[in-house]
């Protein structure tokens, strides 16, 4: 076992869906890797810290690729015109809603 490889684990070893997906990364078929990702960004914000720090000591370069892709798609921002359709995302895939607002209605490029 490499020190990466024990250290991963260590990180893991208070979230066995966490371990569960990591595992899963390294399946040699693709839909099965794709589904893990998924599931690491199931887990939304409160996994992030974690996923990075696996990120960063990951070996693998798709398992690190990954991991990266995981983060941005749990930290990425949608823009929205309307909010509800905003808040309705959010409760979705449990993000926040960060709101902008500027007084008077929207104009479009003039």
């Amino acid at each position: 076992m490499t020190v990466a490889s024990a250290l991963t684990l260590w990180l893991v070893a208070q979230d066995d869906s966490i371990a569960q997906s990591i595992e899963k990364l390294r399946h040699r078929e693709i839909h099965v890797r794709e589904e893990a990702e998924d599931a690491l960004v199931a887990l939304g914000e409160s996994a992030v810290p974690r996923l990075q720090k696996l990120s960063a000591v990951e070996t693998d370069p798709e398992v690190r690729s990954r991991l990266a892709r995981a983060v941005q798609r749990i930290t990425s921002l949608d823009w929205f015109v309307d909010l509800d359709p905003a808040m309705k995302q959010a409760e979705r895939e449990g993000k926040r809603v960060f709101v902008l607002s500027s007084p008077g209605p929207l104009q479009g490029p003039t």
